[in-house]
């Protein structure tokens, strides 16, 4: 008997170790004292048990009800908020549509982008409350360690039960005593917390709906101030569409005039011809035609002046147009001042479209003497440029004139002048500029001398006096045996590189002079750490690296060149046999940057889209917070940069406006500055502490492809150059070094992938969109490709991350859209495949990107092109290359220039 009841207890055990939940046994026949004891307690225990998993789940369920409850009140709110500004922009459009002007397309282009920010807010609000769900369970904690203590209890009070239960009474009244004495002062401590657990769990809840309410405010109110923001770009759009409409008919108006005031014109220019013949009679003829054209222009003005008080009445500000008709008028008709006199003692100087400096020279006694082209304000777009032609006094002696500290903007002006043979004055301010030098006997010196200007004006003086020296000076550059010299003035070195290979970059605000073949190089003021003299620079680069060679296109031959341009990028860097990678530019300051807050990688357009490509392998590596900035936006938000942050400023040119003024901004706060470049001597190489040289060599094409994977490997050298001491990294640094190894008899094999990428090219080059998706680390390649199809091919194209899909771009997808997917064997494979099976399943015709021998991805795709394998964060440079190529053959079977997209430029030197 005794046996069997033991057997049945020790299953009671096991079921209650195994559920670890309490299991009643029923010993309600024993009666003694002790026994009693245990058993209510025993009771009591789960009963704070039950009473605490109530607690729990109640104050979980209020909690996420109010939740729930607030964020239904702020949609609603924010969805009564959006109806005011729709109904207001229709208005606005109701509005125009009566004055004749169809707007229609202001307010559908705001429609939607205000329903975006409703979708990013609904996003953000749905982040907000998984948010709140982690947090609630994190702030209840307590509740389960506290239950979990209770089962531990129950358990302990099941095993007095089991092992002192005996026939001997007193034997198992003396063990009920002994082992329920071990364990009660436990039992009371656990009665004792659990005492107050509602009033404990009621303030941790409240702070998590707090938080939460928190957060969905902000995430509403940041779609309030994003649609308000999209209204008022409504308003702007009819505006500006308003105004450009009533400018037409003032033009219309004015160009209805031209015939009247034609042979005017024509006079003028027969004058302005003969000058030098009889200064006396053009002075007279001048004087009576110049006043029949006043009185022509004034009936001009005076009818656009009427038109103007017409749109006042209407409540349209149209002052701007009258300004613009002003300019037109005195451009078009040529209402310049003639000074006969004066015309051959003055030089003539081409100076850059600049209407303040113009109006300044003016001021000063210097008058305009012809206009070429027509300047117009932003709201008449097709008239864009202006070339003035100024009549300046001794432009070339008067060298501060050019440089005064109230010029705005970015430049790069140089000066010649007839009246001057063999001289040249040069400056710069923001753009590029470089003095190349080639002689035929060796050099005087490998630098050149910086004359500074003092200023010698006395105190209250008028300061529009010069401040250069008076005096000639005699530190000038010239050749060693004679002075048979030549001087180029360029922008960028692969212009002058045919003629030489010497250069002088010059800094902002540096002038440079040539008079009688020889230079000389002037700065107004002097700082404490400005150079005594300007480095003449011998070029690394060859005349056949700029040369097209055996291609039809330069952007054709760089796709080709990227076996050996990412060679050349490792070149003295990566040692193979000893798995060690060195960076010589940064070497010195390895230890302050393992010592960093963060790192902040900052550029422009295809270097952007590198750092974006090589962020989580950074992350990885450096065991580091990674911020990826475009660097118009960075300087737009005045982000804030601290002494201990490393910045990266990544740029092709060197000279790209908005990444160097993000470089200053960040250097003036202290932080440490690395420049990526592939250019020696640029801007951005000049202002770093520090820097990584790409090394891959001449890119002539606009669009830039070998650049990206150079600056994608420099920083990926980067990265394992900060892990170089992590043991627990050592595996991944070895994977890592043996896929660069092999990178470039991959890129080879990519790149005879050329013949496929040219028949997809035909299959796609008549769509107007093409959707490019993937993540991970081929986002970035999505990003690059999605730019270089629009620079390239003028069709909209857009780069999409695929975990983004169905937050919008699947409406997209039809069996007219063509979309490209890439899909490699890496840590999203899975969420990758998830992606395209919603394309095919939607009747989209997916062309995917994939590993050699990969059927499995292949069977969902209509066609496939398939890349060699090799590591997950270097797939990257592999992926880009198609895309290079398809963009390529698209734009050549589109008939556009490759070389040379409109409205582009190479490098970017204005902001």
């Amino acid at each position: 008997m005794r046996i069997a009841i033991t057997l049945c207890f020790s299953a009671i055990f096991c079921i209650i170790s195994t559920v670890y939940a309490a299991i009643p046994i029923n010993f309600d026949y024993l009666e003694d004292e002790q026994f009693i004891k245990v058993k209510n307690a025993r009771l009591n225990v789960e009963r704070i048990v039950r009473r605490i998993e109530r607690v729990q789940a109640d104050t979980k369920e209020d909690a996420l009800l109010t939740i729930t409850k607030r964020w239904n009140q702020q949609t609603n709110n924010y969805r009564d908020y959006v109806n005011l500004l729709f109904n207001s922009m229709r208005r606005e459009v109701n509005n125009a549509k009566v004055r004749g002007v169809d707007v229609q397309y202001c307010y559908d282009t705001n429609f939607w982008a205000i329903n975006e920010h409703g979708d990013i807010a609904y996003q953000s609000a749905t982040k907000c409350q998984e948010s709140a769900e982690k947090s609630i369970e994190n702030s209840l904690g307590f509740l389960d360690s506290l239950k979990s203590l209770g089962y531990d209890l129950i358990k302990e009070l099941n095993d007095v039960f089991l092992n002192c239960y005996d026939d001997d009474t007193t034997k198992m009244h003396n063990c009920f005593l002994s082992e329920f004495g071990k364990i009660n002062n436990s039992v009371k401590e656990f009665e004792q917390n659990a005492k107050y657990i509602e009033y404990n769990a009621l303030p941790a809840s409240n702070y998590v709906v707090l938080q939460a309410t928190q957060c969905l405010s902000n995430a509403y109110m940041l779609a309030r101030f994003e649609s308000q923001g999209a209204m008022m770009s409504n308003s702007r759009c009819i505006r500006n569409a308003t105004d450009a409409t009533i400018l037409d008919i003032l033009f219309r108006q004015v160009q209805n005039t031209k015939i009247e005031v034609e042979n005017t014109i024509q006079q003028l220019k027969h004058i302005r011809e003969n000058t030098q013949k009889d200064v006396e009679l053009t002075v007279e003829k001048w004087l009576q035609l110049s006043e029949k054209y006043n009185n022509s222009a004034k009936s001009i003005l005076n009818m656009i002046r009427k038109e103007v008080e017409d749109a006042k009445a209407r409540g349209r500000n149209a002052e701007q147009c009258y300004n613009v008709a002003l300019i037109t008028l005195k451009i078009n008709y040529n209402t310049t001042y003639i000074d006969a006199q004066q015309c051959r003692k003055n030089a003539m100087c081409s100076i850059n479209n600049n209407l303040g400096f113009n109006d300044q020279l003016i001021k000063t006694g210097h008058e305009l003497i012809d206009e070429l082209d027509n300047i117009f304000s932003d709201c008449y777009k097709k008239y864009s440029r202006l070339i003035d032609i100024i009549k300046l006094h001794s432009c070339i002696r008067d060298q501060h004139r050019i440089i005064d500290n109230d010029k705005e903007g970015a430049f790069a002006l140089c000066f010649k002048s007839k009246y001057f043979p063999g001289e040249c004055v040069a400056t710069r301010r923001g753009s590029p500029l470089l003095v190349g030098i080639k002689t035929k006997t060796r050099l005087a010196t490998d630098h050149v001398p910086i004359l500074y200007g003092k200023d010698h004006r006395p105190h209250g003086r008028n300061p529009e006096l010069p401040v250069m020296p008076r005096s000639e000076s005699t530190s000038e550059f010239q050749p060693l045996e004679d002075k048979e010299v030549e001087y180029f003035f360029a922008s960028d070195a692969s212009a002058i590189i045919e003629h030489t290979n010497r250069v002088i970059f010059l800094e902002d605000d540096d002038v440079a002079a040539v008079k009688e073949g020889a230079l000389s190089i002037h700065r107004l003021r002097r700082c404490m750490d400005d150079p005594h003299a300007r480095e003449i620079t011998t070029l690394k680069m060859e005349i056949q690296q700029i040369m097209k060679g055996n291609y039809d296109y330069f952007m054709q031959k760089e796709i080709f060149e990227q076996p050996e341009s990412v060679v050349n990028t490792m070149r003295g860097r990566l040692n193979f046999q000893d798995n060690l990678v060195t960076l010589g530019g940064i070497k010195d300051y390895i230890p302050e940057i393992k010592r960093c807050r963060r790192l902040m990688l900052i550029g422009c357009g295809t270097s952007y889209h590198s750092a974006i490509a090589t962020r989580q392998l950074l992350e990885e590596l450096t065991e580091l917070p990674v911020m990826v900035e475009l660097a118009s936006d960075f300087l737009d938000r005045n982000t804030p940069v601290f002494r201990d942050d490393v910045c990266f400023f990544i740029s092709q040119s060197g000279e790209t406006a908005d990444t160097l003024m993000a470089l200053r901004y960040c250097k003036s706060r202290g932080a440490l500055i690395v420049g990526i470049t592939n250019t020696v001597g640029s801007s951005i190489c000049r202002e770093s502490h520090c820097g990584v040289h790409i090394n891959a060599g001449p890119e002539i094409g606009v669009a830039s492809t070998k650049a990206y994977t150079s600056q994608f490997i420099s920083l990926v050298m980067f990265a394992l150059v900060m892990s170089e001491d992590r043991i627990s990294l050592r595996a991944r640094r070895l994977q890592i070094i043996e896929g660069l190894k092999n990178l470039d008899n991959l890129i080879r094999e990519v790149l005879k992938l050329d013949d496929k990428v040219k028949e997809l090219a035909k299959s796609l080059f008549q769509h107007k969109s093409l959707l490019i998706m993937g993540r991970g680390y081929n986002f970035a390649t999505c990003m690059e490709g999605a730019l270089k199809v629009k620079e390239l091919t003028y069709m909209h194209s857009e780069g999409i991350m695929a975990g983004e899909l169905k937050h919008g771009p699947l409406a997209l997808v039809d069996d007219s859209m063509p979309v490209i997917m890439i899909v490699m064997r890496d840590p999203v494979y899975v969420k990758c495949m998830n992606a395209l099976q919603q394309v095919t399943a939607r009747d989209g015709k997916p062309i995917v990107i994939c590993e050699e021998g990969d059927e499995e991805t292949k069977a969902f795709a209509d066609r496939a092109l398939e890349i060699p394998k090799t590591v997950d964060c270097l797939q990257g440079i592999l992926t880009v290359i198609p895309m290079q190529l398809l963009s390529f053959h698209i734009a050549v079977l589109r008939g556009c220039n490759v070389d040379c997209p409109r409205n582009l430029a190479k490098s970017v030197t204005v902001e």
